[in-house]
């Protein structure tokens, strides 16, 4: 099980990374003394306190301190896709954890990073080092006293695997728009590399860069979600993860009869040939060099002609034909017979597709993934820094690939992680299709646009899924793309209270805000901890993870945040993601629904940097929202809106009652001109009954309500007094 324990900031450290955070005494939480308390290897923490009470401080700095063990653990390795890791300088501070029993404590004291196991038996004072490194000259150790006397230069992946049973991966998810921007970290003094230092730097070099979600197999033990671009979500790049990572659930709750999303089950998936998969491989540019060529055709006309997607994909097919038309073997061919394809028998455009993605996804693999490394630099011809897509096009490639390729195709093959899922997809998809039928011809075949039942029919006829990862596995390959359709089992309003009813059926994108959010955020998590639990040799296995759900609240209606510890929990215990893995959730939250499913014992309360007892706080679990507000995220001014609140103090000083705070108040509302009908009419519009009651009072007692009472009982006298003079002298 994941325990982490404490995080310490010391006095040295400097203060523009620690800003307002206590030093020399540690953050701590204490977790519940009742194992699984929540599930099986669940366990769920807070974090909680006013804007400004250094709670995204205490999170980057934990960040910054696994960032700098991953730099010079990782060093050495080759991370080919991956955005470069940067170490940071002036951190001095320790983060004490617990993995199954075994505590361990990571430290960084500026330009040195040191991991230790601690000794329960001397009341872990004892220690035991399992690394030690200085980033000058990024070498890792084993034994901090042979240091630098004994270098250990390079950590293999071997090495690091087992260094990984040590540690935890963190998953970061926050959709804030103010969190983890890049420009806000550029100050900090970084390095990469050794004689590199990057201080100061450009803010797209900030270190924190090298932490959102990156191609490297999972090696560097944190991911930071959403990916951001100078800042910036992209939210239709998300809306589409989203939806690739809610195909195999949705269909999986469906069979299982349940809903995935409160009132929302799975009606269809729409599926559509995307051109564009293949297009993306190839530039226009040398498309029409390569074409203008062969077919004595302009550059002038191939070019325009190729902005139009459907009109490109013709030219890009028509040229691959060729290549599996070809009677010398070419690398191609072979990288296919590698799969068992038999590319001769059916050259159907689908299929022609699906054989070209095939191999563009294995080369893209090869040059992402750091574990294909060597295979990486045997497809590179010299001086080539990347391997050149438009050679897959090329019916007679150099002989030299052959080899290298089949090399590759092979060992893709063999792959059963996520990282060969869609070669998985793509290579299911032809197979089937060149199934025969009685006569001799394709037996299966779908048009460009088809349902999902369709392809149930077609694709999982000899196999029917039982679970997520099976159903991932089965789904056709990514030349199509896809649309959820969702079903409403509950009436439901929108976010413009228009009223959807039972069984109406709307694409994903039209569902509220609120309702995507809680998709962005659950399938985030998900995706993560599948992916981690399917990875395989050479890359690291991680057993242990930390999920941390930063303002998880926002766009969240309060039933959503109600519901949300419930909600979370049971999907991780229903897909069996805490079966043989632990996963400890900090929610760091201003939502006192989501605190009232969280014991004391798991909170950590912070006041102006500084940790507050827990002791002196009432238990949340299952109180009263008001009375979590007013201790838990310290609103000591009540719950009344400040506008409403100074609104009534200008009318109470009005009624000359006495009220405390009006020498303080904006002149705005003091300047406010009241009179009795004004004042009656604010007092009306009051929602707490107890409030009205009691400014209802004030104002019937009010000495000025009754002296204009007095007034105009004596303007009606007089007038009465006048009208009864004229009638009398009339």
């Amino acid at each position: 099980m994941l325990y982490i324990h404490s995080i310490m900031i010391f006095k040295d450290c400097e203060e523009r990374l620690r800003k307002n955070l206590q030093t020399e005494k540690p953050f701590v939480f204490e977790n519940n003394k009742y194992e699984d308390f929540f599930a099986k290897n669940i366990s769920v923490c807070a974090i909680v306190g006013k804007n400004g009470s250094g709670k995204s401080t205490l999170l980057e700095m934990m960040f910054r301190m696994v960032n700098n063990l991953s730099y010079v653990l990782l060093h050495d390795i080759q991370r080919a896709g991956a955005y470069p890791l940067r170490y940071v300088y002036g951190i001095h501070a320790s983060l004490d954890y617990e993995l199954d029993g075994q505590r361990y404590r990571l430290c960084c004291q500026n330009d040195s990073v040191l991991l230790i196991e601690l000794d329960p038996l001397v009341d872990y004072v004892g220690e035991t080092v399992v690394v030690y490194a200085k980033v000058k000259v990024p070498h890792v150790c084993f034994e901090r006293e042979e240091y630098p006397k004994y270098n250990k230069s390079e950590i293999d992946i071997e090495q690091y695997r087992e260094l990984a049973k040590k540690l935890f991966y963190t998953v970061v998810v926050n959709y804030s728009m103010q969190a983890y921007v890049e420009q806000d970290f550029q100050d900090e003094k970084t390095e990469w590399g050794e004689g590199n230092p990057y201080s100061p730097h450009s803010a797209e070099e900030s270190w924190i860069n090298g932490l959102f979600h990156k191609n490297d197999g999972y090696m560097c033990p944190i991911v930071l979600n959403p990916y951001r671009d100078k800042g910036k979500v992209d939210m239709n790049r998300e809306m589409r993860l989203a939806q690739q990572r809610l195909e195999s659930l949705l269909i999986y709750y469906k069979q299982k009869g349940k809903d995935y999303i409160d009132g929302y089950s799975l009606n269809t998936i729409k599926y559509a040939f995307n051109p564009e998969v293949i297009n993306g491989y190839f530039n226009n540019k040398r498309l029409a060099e390569l074409l203008s060529t062969q077919k004595n055709i302009s550059k002038v006309t191939i070019d325009s002609e190729l902005t139009e997607s459907q009109t490109k994909f013709r030219y890009i097919i028509g040229l691959f034909k060729k290549v599996m038309e070809a009677k010398q073997l070419n690398f191609q061919q072979q990288m296919l017979e590698t799969f068992g394809v038999n590319y001769r028998w059916n050259m159907d455009d689908d299929l022609l597709a699906a054989e070209l993605y095939l191999i563009c996804k294995m080369v893209n693999i090869v040059q992402k993934y750091p574990t294909y490394e060597e295979e990486k630099q045997n497809i590179l011809l010299e001086d080539n820094i990347a391997f050149d897509y438009f050679e897959i096009l090329n019916p007679s490639p150099y002989t030299e690939y052959i080899d290298p390729m089949k090399i590759v195709a092979q060992k893709i093959k063999k792959q059963s992680s996520h990282i060969g899922l869609k070669v998985r997809r793509t290579k299911r998809y032809i197979l089937l299709s060149q199934k025969k039928s009685k006569r001799g011809k394709r037996q299966y075949k779908l048009g460009d646009e088809f349902e999902l039942s369709d392809y149930e029919r077609f694709y999982w006829k000899d196999e029917m899924p039982n679970s997520v990862e099976k159903i991932s596995e089965l789904l056709p390959p990514s030349i199509f793309s896809y649309e959820i359709m969702l079903e409403k089992t509950s009436n439901r309003y929108d976010d413009d209270d228009e009223l959807t009813e039972i069984g109406s059926v709307i694409p994903i994108r039209q569902m509220s805000s609120g309702e995507r959010q809680f998709l962005f955020t659950t399938s985030t998590i998900v995706y993560h901890l599948q992916n981690l639990r399917s990875v395989k040799k050479p890359s690291p296995r991680y057993n242990h993870f930390n999920v941390i759900l930063d303002e998880v609240e926002i766009c969240f209606h309060p039933e959503y945040q109600r519901t949300f510890v419930h909600k979370l929990i049971s999907m991780l215990t229903r897909l069996g993601l805490n079966n043989g893995e632990s996963i400890n959730i900090w929610i760091v939250t201003h939502s006192p629904f989501i605190l009232s499913d969280i014991p004391v014992s798991n909170i950590l309360y912070l006041k102006k940097g500084c940790q507050q007892s827990p002791s002196e706080a009432d238990n949340p679990f299952g109180a009263n929202i008001n009375d979590i507000l007013k201790q838990s995220f310290f609103l000591n001014h009540g719950f009344m809106g400040e506008f409403s609140k100074n609104i009534v103090v200008s009318l109470c000083h009005f009624l000359n009652h006495e009220v405390e705070g009006y020498k303080d108040l904006p002149s705005m509302y003091k300047n406010i001109t009241w009179d009795t009908e004004r004042a009656y009419c604010f007092i009306q519009q009051i929602g707490e009954p107890l409030l009205r009651t009691q400014m209802m009072s004030i104002y019937k007692n009010s000495l000025v309500v009754n002296k204009q009472k007095r007034i105009e009982e004596l303007k009606k006298e007089l007038e009465e007094l006048e009208h009864e003079t004229d009638r009398r002298y009339r």
